[in-house]
C-alpha cells in the first residue's frame, strides 16, 4: 500500500484526504440539527474543534492503517461536502463504513455514488472480505443507499444507540468481497 493517501475519483466526485483548508467547509455542512439527528456520533452544534479533531482522526488513522477517511468533494462545487471513512479492523479482515452528506446535497445520489467507490477501494485495495455499517431506523435513505451499492440488510439492534436523550434502533448491513465467495 502507498505511503501516500489515496485519491478515489467517481463520475461526480473527488474524494480525498481532509485537511485543515477544509475546517470552514466542514463546519458550515455539518453544523446542522439534521446531520447530527441522522448519524451516531456527529454532535450538534459542531464546532471548528470537532473538524481539527475529524481532519487529525483522517490523518492518524491513515499514518496508522486503522482507518481511510476521505473528504466529498463535488467536483462543480470544488469544496469538501461530506465526508466517508472505513475504519480497519485488521484482525478479522473487515471494515466499517461511515459517512455524512450536507442537506443540501441529499438526495441526488451522491452518497449513493460515494459508497460504491469507497466498497470498490476496500475490497479491491485494502483487501478486506467484509464492509458493515448501520443507519438510525429514522434514517432510511441511509439504508437504501447502502442496497443499491449490494449491501444486504444483516439485523436489527433494538434501542442500541441512546442519542438526543432517546434510545434508537439501528439497522445493519453488510456487503463481502466477491472475490471469497465460494
Amino acid at each position: 500500500m502507498s505511503t501516500e493517501f489515496p485519491k478515489l475519483s467517481s463520475k461526480r466526485l473527488i474524494l480525498r484526504q481532509p485537511t485543515l483548508s477544509d475546517i470552514s467547509d466542514i463546519v458550515k455542512h455539518v453544523n446542522n440539527p439534521k446531520i447530527s439527528d441522522a448519524t451516531a456520533s456527529l454532535p450538534y452544534p459542531y464546532e471548528e474543534k470537532n473538524a481539527v479533531a475529524w481532519v487529525d482522526m483522517a490523518s492518524k488513522g491513515f499514518k496508522n492503517k486503522e482507518a481511510y477517511i476521505f473528504g466529498i468533494e463535488h467536483r462543480e462545487v470544488g469544496t469538501l461536502i461530506g465526508g466517508i471513512g472505513l475504519h480497519i479492523n485488521a484482525a478479522h479482515r473487515q471494515a466499517e463504513l461511515g459517512y455524512w452528506l450536507s442537506e443540501e446535497y441529499w438526495n441526488q445520489g451522491l452518497m449513493t455514488e460515494a459508497i460504491g467507490r469507497v466498497i470498490d477501494f476496500g475490497f479491491e485495495e485494502l483487501n478486506v472480505h467484509k464492509i458493515h455499517a448501520i443507519h438510525f431506523t429514522k434514517n432510511p435513505a441511509s439504508g437504501r443507499a447502502m442496497i443499491k451499492n449490494g449491501m444486504v440488510q444483516e439485523g436489527l439492534r433494538r434501542d442500541h444507540v441512546f442519542k438526543a436523550n432517546e434510545f434508537r434502533d439501528i439497522v445493519e448491513y453488510g456487503i463481502l468481497n466477491p472475490k471469497y465467495l465460494k
